[in-house]
C-alpha cells in the first residue's frame, strides 16, 4: 500500500488452540513507524504504565513481565503416600528477570477439615507414625530454589488503594516442622489457620528443627519495596533476608483452647538438639493464641518481631496475684529476664546482631505493679538496640499509687495500631494507679488510627534527650 502498509488475507483465531475463523478476511498490517505517524497519544510500554499508575495510587507496582510467578501445590491428605507425597528431582527456575520479583512455592493441604495438616521432615526421614496429613521432605522443598517458601497458605496483594498490604489466605489447619528438618531459602513463611474454629490449629517448630536463610540471597520483595504484612487470626512464622513490617494481628478466634504457636517444644519423643531460626533480615512470630517459646531456642537476625494478642509485663508474684484474682488476660508474659534473652540473640553461622525489637500487641501492653523493660547496657550506658518498636493501641497499668512502670531505651517508636484496644478488665490493668515512665534518647509517636498517647495510669511521664 502507498503508506507502507500491507494488505493480506488472514483468519483470526486463538494461538495454540483449534479456535479460529473458518473464512478468511482482509487484514491490513502497518509498520510501527507508520502507525506512530498517525498517533495522537503518548506511547507507553506496559512496564512504564504499571510504574506510573502505582506512583499515582501511592502503592507498589503491579505484577510485571519480569516477575517470576507462584507455583501452588494443593496436596491431598490421607493418600497413604507418606514422605513420597511430593518429590523433586529437577531444576527450579524461580529467578526473575532484571528488576523483577523472584518466584514462590506455596503449599497447602486438604480442604479445611481435621485432616488438613502438614508435617515437614528431614532428608531420609519417614512420615510420623499415625500422622494422617501430608508429609513433605524439607530437602525437596529447598532444592526447588524458590525465592520464597510459603507453607500452609498463600500470600496475595490486591492491587489498588490497599495495594501495600500483603494478605495471607488460609489453606492448612496445622503445620509441624519436625526435628531434623532444615528449611532454607531467601524467605520462609509457615502458616496454620483453621477456618473452622472447631478444628485444632497448631503451628509447631520442634526441638531440633531449623529455618536458615543466611547466604540465600534477596527475598522476592519486602517492606523496602513498600509492602506491609497483614496480621492474621492464625499462627504465623516468617524468617526472611528482607525487612518485614508486620501489622498487629487479629483477635483470637480460639473458643476451646485448641490453637497455638509452639517453638522449641518436644512433641514426639525422643528429642535432641535445639530449634534454630537464623536470617539476615527479619524473624517474625505472630499469634493471637497460646504462645510457647522454649528457653533453648537459638535465633539470630537484625529485626525480631513478636506479634501477639496482648503482652503482660510484671514479675512472677504480681502476675500470679492477678491470675488468682482472675484479672490476668491471656498474652505473652514479659519481664526483664525474658527481654534480656530476646536482646542477646545469637550471631552463630554469621547471623547479624539484633538491631530492632518490635512488640506488637493488638489488645494492649499491660503492666502489673512496678515493672520495667530496659534495653540499656549498664556497662556502656547505651541501648543494645537501635530501635524498640511498640505496635499497640494502648498501654494499661495495674498497680498502687507508688508503683512505677518503666520503659527505658535509646530510640522508642510507638506506632499505634489500626485495631481497637482490648477493654480494661475490672480490677485489672487499665484501672490502676501509679506512674508510666518512658525514658529514651528519642521518643517517636506514630499516627495510625487507634494510636493512644497514654493508657490507664494516673500519671504518664516521658523523658527524651533528643527532639524528633
Amino acid at each position: 500500500m502507498r503508506n507502507g502498509s500491507w494488505s493480506a488475507a488472514a483468519r483470526l483465531g486463538i494461538a495454540h488452540t483449534t479456535i479460529g475463523d473458518t473464512l478468511f478476511r482482509q487484514a491490513i498490517l502497518t509498520p510501527a513507524e507508520v502507525l506512530r505517524s498517525y498517533s495522537q497519544y503518548n506511547e507507553t510500554s506496559f512496564n512504564q504504565f504499571i510504574v506510573s499508575d502505582a506512583a499515582r495510587l501511592g502503592v507498589p507496582r503491579a505484577m510485571a513481565p519480569a516477575d517470576a510467578r507462584t507455583l501452588l501445590l494443593a496436596l491431598t491428605s490421607n493418600t497413604g503416600a507418606g514422605v513420597d507425597a511430593f518429590r523433586f528431582d529437577g531444576i527450579g527456575r524461580f529467578d526473575a528477570a532484571k528488576g523483577g520479583y523472584g518466584g514462590t512455592v506455596a503449599v497447602f493441604a486438604g480442604s479445611g477439615g481435621p485432616e488438613s495438616q502438614i508435617e515437614i521432615v528431614g532428608g531420609g526421614a519417614k512420615a510420623t507414625a499415625g500422622f494422617e496429613g501430608v508429609t513433605l521432605n524439607a530437602d525437596a522443598l529447598n532444592a526447588m530454589g524458590a525465592s520464597r517458601l510459603m507453607l500452609g497458605g498463600l500470600q496475595y496483594v490486591t492491587y489498588g488503594p490497599g495495594g501495600r498490604i500483603v494478605m495471607f489466605g488460609t489453606g492448612t489447619n496445622s503445620l509441624t516442622l519436625r526435628q531434623g528438618a532444615v528449611l532454607s531459602a531467601p524467605e520462609v513463611f509457615l502458616l496454620a489457620d483453621a477456618t473452622n474454629t472447631d478444628n485444632a490449629s497448631h503451628l509447631v517448630i520442634e526441638q531440633g528443627a531449623a529455618i536458615r536463610t543466611l547466604g540465600k540471597g534477596r527475598a522476592a520483595y519486602d517492606s523496602a519495596d513498600g509492602f506491609f504484612y497483614a496480621g492474621t487470626a492464625g499462627n504465623l512464622v516468617a524468617v526472611s533476608n528482607g525487612v518485614l513490617s508486620m501489622l498487629p494481628g487479629l483477635p483470637s478466634v480460639d473458643l476451646v483452647g485448641n490453637r497455638s504457636l509452639q517453638i522449641g517444644t518436644c512433641t514426639v519423643a525422643p528429642c535432641a538438639g535445639q530449634a534454630e531460626l537464623y536470617s539476615e533480615g527479619t524473624i517474625a512470630l505472630s499469634t493471637p493464641d497460646r504462645f510457647v517459646l522454649d528457653d533453648s531456642v537459638r535465633y539470630g537476625t537484625r529485626n525480631l518481631t513478636l506479634a501477639v494478642q496482648g503482652i503482660n509485663v510484671g514479675d512472677s508474684a504480681a502476675l500470679a496475684d492477678a491470675a488468682a484474682r482472675n484479672t490476668l488476660p491471656s498474652g505473652l508474659v514479659l519481664n526483664q529476664s525474658v527481654l534480656d534473652r530476646l536482646l542477646r540473640g545469637d550471631t552463630r553461622y554469621g547471623a547479624p546482631a539484633l538491631e530492632t525489637l518490635q512488640l506488637n500487641a493488638s489488645g494492649g501492653l499491660r503492666f502489673f505493679g512496678s515493672a520495667s523493660l530496659d534495653t540499656i547496657d549498664p556497662a556502656t550506658g547505651k541501648s543494645t538496640l537501635a530501635r524498640l518498636v511498640l505496635g499497640t493501641p494502648a498501654i494499661y497499668g495495674a498497680g498502687a499509687a507508688g508503683d512505677v512502670a518503666t520503659i527505658r531505651t535509646g530510640h522508642l517508636i510507638w506506632t499505634g495500631s489500626t485495631v481497637a484496644p482490648g477493654a480494661a478488665v475490672t480490677g485489672g490493668a487499665g484501672t490502676g494507679s501509679g506512674t508510666l515512665a518512658i525514658e529514651a534518647g528519642t521518643v517517636e509517636f506514630g499516627y495510625g488510627p487507634g494510636a493512644q498517647a497514654e493508657g490507664a495510669s494516673d500519671d504518664a511521664r516521658l523523658g527524651a534527650t533528643h527532639r524528633q
